[in-house]
């Protein structure tokens, strides 16, 4: 009955789960096609403005249906956009926050695309070195894929590089591989053969140069490539000039200028043209021509200047546009951060309750063992003062006139006990008070430790102590303290030291998150795993062979939780003992800014 039962259950749970799953995944590769759609509408829009709220919206959804590769590609599509409008800045966060998806996914391409962004916007910025690093990111990841046209175009990114910084025989690898490679990509054949005619150029290499400039305008004139025969006669007429024929260069130039006057997208390459004309007209004497030249220059600067204007203003209207967007977007994340910033503080403040829980425990445990080392430790020299006083009394009211300095002696030995263990308990209780009262300062603990080694010199060589310390830190706490609780391990792993060889002790210190730990390491006799526990307990001692009050590890325990850190213990019998005492890290309150 039972497993029928079970099987009752599993079938139900079975049939109402099953459709919530099943519609789940349904709407979500709806909003996947959605998604498309709207990248698709982003693309395909003139109006960047529209096509950035696309995109928006397009990153929007997939965040909100944890779709992740949706969400990258809609941050890749923005980043695009404001690469067009020339907010390098913002397509670098957007380009940045699609790579990290990316990097980590199987989708090498759309990385490559994301390389391919950062070279096209660090170029614009005039650093090549950050743009050939992007650069080779790029063609690493492409370089094998059956896209060639983008592997090349990646090539000619790459040559373009190494020319604009001088590496002029690297660029030219790279521009020869594209020409050679790019039989089915006719105007990646035209770019190639103006590229290596402009690097001859700069390499003062002027015959290659023009014979690679004519090749090319062959090349665009077969093709109908208007632009790149264009740039190419106008780099044509450049070096024939420097050759010194004023006339040919002349002719390539007005025919440079009548193609690039129909490509308003190359009014830069034009205005270097009519410059040169006008230029070159002068050199002739031909000065009316020349000063025609020369005002259509002007115009055409004042043109240029004009659209940049405009496309500035284009570009702040666009960037209200988007800290409008943004900034709803940050109203929303402050929020949640706010949430979130109130959650961690409780949780802060519940793992300091229990912290000083911890504390408050291990305080009443003290106080407990306290209580009954007293009654013990304390109560017994009393009895012997007592007993022993009583029976030297019976002595001295006897008729045998000899005295019993036997019984004195016990007396005299128990009354130095009593108050040894008075004067102890006393010093732990006032111990810290004074100090922890006063302001924390600087303590650096190489400098305690040799102060250690100062005062202490005589007793560590007549007990023949090696001592050795790495370098330690500087903490922000006090320097008694801290000197109490070096010197009392000290003076403990001497004094438990093995009979069959000399105390060795070692100091060491390390960072872990909030902490500095330290170590206080020796090879004395060690101690059993089952006595651990009782070492820190006052007027406990483990080896009652030794002399002491038993108080050394309580006030370093003491401390230790004065000073908010913590305490453990490794030890193993006859190899040694290694105390852990932590330190928290603090910043004095003048340099926390």
């Amino acid at each position: 009955m039972i497993e029928k039962s079970s099987t009752a259950i599993k079938l139900r749970l079975k049939s109402t789960f099953y459709p919530f799953y099943s519609d789940y995944f349904k709407i979500k590769e709806y909003v996947k096609m959605s998604l498309v759609n709207i990248l698709a509408k982003s693309e395909n829009e003139n109006n960047q403005i529209i096509a950035y709220r696309k995109a928006v919206e397009a990153a929007d959804i997939a965040e909100n249906y944890d779709l992740d590769f949706e969400f990258a590609k809609a941050q890749f599509q923005q980043a695009k956009i404001l690469i067009k409008l020339g907010d390098f800045n913002g397509a670098m966060k957007k380009n940045v926050q699609a790579l990290e998806y990316f990097e980590d996914s199987n989708y090498p391409m759309f990385e490559a695309h994301c390389w391919d962004n950062m070279g096209f916007i660090y170029n614009y910025l005039g650093e090549h070195d950050k743009r050939l690093i992007y650069n080779k990111k790029c063609y690493r990841l492409v370089e094998n894929s059956d896209d060639r046209h983008f592997v090349l175009r990646v090539l000619n990114n790459l040559g373009d590089t190494f020319m604009s910084l001088g590496e002029y025989d690297k660029a030219l690898q790279f521009f020869e591989s594209n020409y050679y490679d790019s039989e089915e990509f006719s105007s990646i054949r035209g770019i190639s053969l103006l590229n290596i005619g402009e690097l001859y150029y700069h390499k003062k290499e002027n015959l290659k140069a023009i014979g690679y400039l004519e090749q090319a305008i062959k090349h665009a004139q077969q093709n109908s490539f208007k632009y790149i025969e264009g740039l190419a006669n106008l780099a044509l007429g450049r070096v024939i000039k420097i050759k010194g024929d004023r006339g040919q260069a002349l002719g390539h130039l007005l025919k440079a200028n009548r193609l690039l006057l129909e490509l308003p997208m190359h009014k830069q390459s034009r205005l270097n043209v009519l410059k040169l004309i006008a230029e070159i007209q002068e050199e002739m004497g031909m000065l009316q021509l020349a000063l025609r030249y020369f005002k259509e220059a002007a115009d055409l600067d004042k043109e240029i200047s004009e659209d940049i204007k405009k496309q500035t203003i284009k570009n702040i209207q666009f960037s209200f546009e988007i800290k409008a967007i943004e900034l709803e977007r940050n109203n929303l994340e402050e929020k949640n951060l706010a949430l979130q910033n109130a959650k961690q503080k409780i949780e802060e403040q519940n793992n300091a309750l229990a912290f000083k829980s911890k504390q408050l425990t291990s305080l009443n445990s003290n106080l407990k063992n306290f209580a009954h080392s007293i009654s013990h430790d304390l109560k017994e020299p009393a009895r012997m003062i007592a007993s022993f006083s009583e029976l030297l009394k019976k002595d001295l009211t006897s008729s045998d006139l000899d005295f019993n300095h036997e019984y004195l002696e016990f007396v005299m030995n128990s009354s130095k006990r009593l108050i040894l263990f008075i004067d102890s308990v006393l010093a732990f209780a006032k111990f810290g008070i004074n100090e922890a009262i006063l302001p924390p300062s600087q303590v650096d603990c190489n400098e305690v430790i040799k102060e250690i080694l100062e005062t202490h010199k005589l007793s560590l060589t007549e007990n023949g102590v090696t001592l050795k310390a790495d370098q330690l830190p500087t903490v922000f706490s006090h320097k008694t303290m801290i000197t109490r609780v070096f010197q009392n391990l000290i003076e403990n792993s001497i004094k438990y030291r093995r009979i069959d060889g000399s105390p060795k002790i070692e100091i060491a210190a390390r960072r872990k998150d909030d902490y500095y730990w330290f170590s206080v390491s020796d090879n004395g006799i060690g101690i059993d795993k089952d006595d651990i526990p009782k070492i820190f307990t006052l007027f406990s001692q483990i080896n009652n062979k030794n002399e002491g009050s038993g108080i050394g590890l309580a006030v370093v325990q003491k401390i230790i939780i004065q000073l908010n850190g913590f305490l453990e213990v490794e030890s193993d019998v006859n190899k040694g003992t290694t105390v852990y005492f932590s330190i928290p890290i603090r910043v004095p309150e003048n340099l926390s800014a």
